[in-house]
């Protein structure tokens, strides 16, 4: 169950908007004191950016076919 939440944490996250600014930056486009969506979500929900890119790596491998 861990891992399937994992997975889909990562395509959720491969969905949010980013600004692909300096490491620990992202920031809006549109706005310098606002954080991107991709940000926001990691530091609301208490993510970190490791845990991120770990479950979207994860999210990439096909699942196994029945």
């Amino acid at each position: 169950m861990k891992l399937r939440a994992e997975r889909k944490a990562g395509e959720l996250l491969k969905r949010l908007e980013r600004d692909q600014g300096r490491a620990g930056q992202e920031r809006c486009p549109t706005s310098d004191n606002v954080p991107s969506p991709y940000a926001a979500a990691l530091a609301g929900s208490g993510t970190t950016r490791q845990d991120a890119n770990r479950w979207q790596q994860v999210a990439e491998v096909p699942e196994d076919q029945p």
